[in-house]
Formats: C-alpha cells, structure tokens, sequence
C-alpha cells in the first residue's frame, strides 16, 4: 500500500488500486506498510490522452480507486509498453 499527500489531503492506495493525478500538481508518495510499495506508471501528454478519450482538457477527479481486476489489466498494457520494441 500506498500513503501520499495530494491535493491538500493523504491518501492511501491499498494494492491494486489505481491513482490517478493531473499533471504539474505536487505530491508525496511513501509505503504505508513495510513492506513497501512498488507501481506501475506512465504519463500521457494532454493531446494524446485527449485522441485516446476523446475529451479535451481532460482532469482526474477521482483520486483513489479501488479496481483490483482494472489494476491488473492497465498494469499489464503498461508493462507490454516497456518491453515494446517500437520507439
């Protein structure tokens, strides 16, 4: 698990959640247990996350949510991108 500050507040992702933040908006990010904690990320520049959407000027709301089977699945396309052979 997961505990950050973010947008005035802590947080606590457990595992297999997924966090989502805007980008340029600060934030802190430890393990809350010790056994620490590892993730998964990747950024999207605002016109590619708005030609995947659809959706101009595109804003998180949500920052926490807990999605086991969704965690697995994003984690999953986010791996096949880091060990993809295309640029």
């Amino acid at each position: 698990a997961e505990r950050f500050r973010y947008r005035g507040s802590q947080h606590i992702a457990a595992a297999n959640s997924i966090v989502t933040m805007n980008p340029d908006e600060l934030h802190t990010g430890e393990a809350e247990t010790a056994d620490g904690w590892r993730y998964r990320m990747i950024y999207l520049e605002p016109d590619r996350l708005e030609t995947i959407t659809g959706v101009r000027d595109w804003w998180f709301s949500e920052v926490v949510r807990e999605d086991p089977l969704r965690s697995r699945q994003i984690g999953q396309l986010i791996y096949g991108l880091w060990h993809s052979d295309d640029p």
